[in-house]
């Protein structure tokens, strides 16, 4: 039985990347680090209806084999809500992070924001998830 998956919202909504950044690496677009197979930092997104309205701040891991097992010996095994914001690749390259992330925003998109948060928080921490009002 395979999974279904939630179709893309056909109504004008759509979201959007609005800016990247890292606490771990200067200008993300054009850094290269010094072995692409050992890399390990965390991402930061800000998410946010295409056009303006606002964005929310998310934040995943982007990762390498051998960058997250050089974490994992460092710091000990990845907790839970950390292995669900992680994306992998075999070899780093800015160009497949890029295209990988928006994929899986495009994915998340649904019929307005609320739903469309919904989705994100499955693939990625979102800044208010902590947030006890």
């Amino acid at each position: 039985m395979s999974k279904r998956r939630r179709p893309r919202a056909q109504a004008n909504f759509e979201l959007e990347v609005a800016g990247w950044s890292s606490p771990d690496v200067d200008f993300l677009e054009s850094w290269v680090p010094g072995n692409p197979e050992d890399v390990f930092y965390c991402l930061e997104l800000e998410i946010g209806p295409a056009g303006g309205g606002g964005t929310d701040l998310f934040q995943a891991l982007v990762a390498t084999p051998q960058g997250l097992q050089a974490y994992k010996e460092k710091h000990g095994r990845l907790h839970k809500p950390d292995q669900q914001i992680l994306f992998v690749f075999p070899e780093y390259s800015w160009k497949a992070v890029e295209q990988k992330v928006l994929e899986t925003v495009a994915d998340c998109t649904a019929a307005d924001f609320i739903d469309s948060l919904v989705n994100l928080r499955k693939h990625f921490a979102w800044e208010y998830d902590d947030y006890r009002g």
